[in-house]
C-alpha cells in the first residue's frame, strides 16, 4: 500500500485528476456492464414475452364461450378406458381432417397419450378435443400452443388422458 501511495505522490496533480477520472469511468463502466446492462436486457425480454402472451390470451378469448358451450351440452358418453386410450385416439385421429398433421403419437405413461400436431387449425382442433370429451371424455392433461406463421394454424402438443 505504500508503494501505491508513493507512486501517487509522485504524480503531477493534473495526472492525479486524470487518472481519478478515468477510474470513475471505469467504475461506471463495470456498473453498467455487470448491472444495468443485464437488467436492461432483461426487462426487454419480458415485455416481448408479456406481449406475445397477450396477444395469445386476445386470439384465445373470442373462442372460450364455444368451448365452454361445447363442453356444456351432454350426450351419450362412451368412456375410454387407460388400457385402450392410444388405440382409440389413434383410430379417430386417422380418421378426422388431422389425419396429415400428427406428427407423432404415443403413450406417455400408463393412462395418458401424447400427441404432436405439425401446423394444425386451432379452431377444428380445439371443436375435435371437445367432442371427444363429449362423446369418451378424453380430457386434454396438458397443451402446448405455438403459432405459426399462417393465420388461425398452431403447432401444437398435447397429453391426452381419460377421467
Amino acid at each position: 500500500m505504500n508503494k501505491l501511495r508513493l507512486w501517487w505522490d509522485a504524480r503531477a496533480v493534473r495526472e492525479q485528476l486524470y487518472l481519478a477520472l478515468g477510474a470513475i469511468i471505469a467504475v461506471f463502466l463495470i456498473i453498467y456492464l455487470v448491472v444495468i446492462s443485464p437488467i436492461n436486457s432483461a426487462v426487454t425480454n419480458l415485455k416481448i414475452q408479456v406481449r406475445q402472451q397477450q396477444a395469445l390470451a386476445q386470439w384465445l378469448t373470442p373462442r372460450v364461450p364455444l368451448l365452454q358451450g361445447l363442453s356444456a351440452k351432454s350426450g351419450v358418453v362412451q368412456p375410454v378406458t387407460s388400457t385402450n386410450l392410444l388405440a382409440t385416439v389413434d383410430m379417430r385421429l386417422k380418421q378426422s381432417q388431422f389425419a396429415n398433421s400428427v406428427t407423432e403419437i404415443s403413450q406417455s405413461d400408463a393412462s395418458s397419450v401424447r400427441v404432436s400436431f405439425n401446423s394444425v387449425s386451432f379452431d377444428d382442433l380445439m371443436l375435435w378435443l371437445a367432442q371427444q370429451w363429449q362423446q369418451s371424455r378424453i380430457a386434454v392433461v396438458q397443451i402446448d400452443v405455438q403459432k405459426t406463421g399462417d393465420a388461425g394454424l398452431a403447432k401444437v402438443v398435447l397429453i391426452l388422458a381419460t377421467s
